[in-house]
């Protein structure tokens, strides 16, 4: 499996990330579950593993979720993952959606 952590993009391009999306595209192949792992600061307190269907997603914190993509025993798991980032207010104040 693969241990991803999404925060090197948005630190390359000076925004915050705060969330990562995983949008599932497919789903004839067995395996490749995606797994929340706890330990290693993951806010995960039980280990869990989803599939969910094509059109559907899961979001979770970037850096505070520890997550993998299981081993794909048959077929082709395609997904969309990306980082939701944003601009970091200089100060405390709160920006107004646009």
């Amino acid at each position: 499996s693969v241990v991803r952590d999404d925060t090197a993009h948005c630190a390359l391009h000076g925004c915050v990330g705060a969330f990562t999306c995983v949008l599932y595209l497919s789903e004839d192949f067995e395996g490749g579950a995606t797994h929340y792992l706890a330990g290693q600061g993951s806010e995960v307190a039980q280990p869990v593993a989803v599939r969910p269907k094509p059109g559907c997603a899961v979001v979770h914190r970037t850096v505070t979720v520890l997550h993998a993509g299981g081993r794909l025993e048959r077929g082709h798991k395609w997904i969309m993952q990306f980082a939701l980032c944003y601009d970091a207010p200089e100060d405390d104040s709160v920006k107004p959606l646009r």
